[in-house]
């Protein structure tokens, strides 16, 4: 016993080596078993495992095929998307552009809430001209009683929008038609918006003088009181410098006109022109 005291230091060694023999015994056994059962295994039909790999690979290309031909599909799709959103922007630019132009038609054609065509307004900023300077020889014709107002109530149409006048009579203290006015009166805002007329010409053509002014204002409609009214407006006119030519027949114009053109027939359907200087 003495003698083998020197071998118990490789006691555990000597264990450690068993377990790893019986560890390997074990895993040999177990191999050798799962072989046991391979063998009893039908082997496997390697023409068939052939044809359904050839089988894969077909279908595997056929794929590979597909997929390129939808990746060119994808990049025209792409390619047309690209384009049409490019044609889609454009076509709004145009659109807003066309919106605009749309817009700019209607309001100068009269189609907006003022129903104004831009004739209409350059008209009436003229118009607003006269009427400012009209003003002026209507308050001396009429001892300041009236005055023009461009009126601002919109009519039913565009043709019938922004330029009517309406009267502010100072007696009354508010503004109305102009139709209400009476003959003389009617007359004096006539001759008042002529002259005027007259003077707005003047100053936007470049100094050419109208000296002359010729009036066909149905005088014989005239009662002797507006008659009357009308020759003195007239008169003051007159002595601003200006030359008033009258066309009429009434004959109380005949007798305060001093120079006259009279037109005369000869009764074989011939008329003729004779002058006269009343004194």
């Amino acid at each position: 016993m003495r003698q083998m005291l020197p071998e118990l230091d490789q006691l555990e060694a000597l264990k450690e080596t068993i377990e790893q023999d019986q560890s390997q015994r074990k895993y040999t056994q177990q191999r050798l078993s799962e072989l046991a059962d391979f063998k009893q295994k039908e082997p496997p039909d390697l023409e068939s495992l052939q044809e359904k790999s050839q089988l894969a690979e077909e279908k595997l290309e056929a794929m590979q095929t597909t997929l390129i031909q939808k990746q060119e599909v994808l990049r025209s799709n792409q390619k047309t998307l690209k384009d049409f959103q490019q044609l889609y922007e454009a076509n709004q630019t145009k659109m807003e552009e066309m919106s605009q132009m749309k817009q700019l038609a209607e309001t100068m054609n009269g189609d907006n809430l003022e129903r104004m065509g831009i004739e209409r307004y350059v008209l009436q900023s003229f118009f607003a001209e006269i009427l400012e300077t009209a003003n002026i020889r209507l308050n001396q014709l009429t001892q300041g009683r009236y005055q023009f107002l461009l009126s601002e109530e919109r009519g039913s149409y565009k043709k019938s929008t922004g330029l009517e006048i309406s009267i502010y009579d100072d007696h009354a203290g508010t503004s109305r038609r102009a139709q209400t006015l009476s003959g003389g009166e009617s007359f004096i805002a006539a001759l008042a918006l002529a002259l005027s007329l007259g003077d707005v010409i003047q100053s936007h053509t470049g100094g050419v003088i109208i000296e002359t002014l010729f009036i066909d204002e149905g005088f014989g409609s005239l009662d002797e009181d507006a008659l009357e009214m009308a020759i003195e407006a007239l008169e003051m006119v007159e002595d601003e410098g200006r030359m008033i030519g009258i066309i009429s027949h009434v004959g109380e114009l005949k007798s305060r006109i001093t120079q006259q053109m009279i037109v005369k027939t000869n009764g074989a359907g011939q008329s003729y022109i004779s002058t006269s200087l009343n004194e």
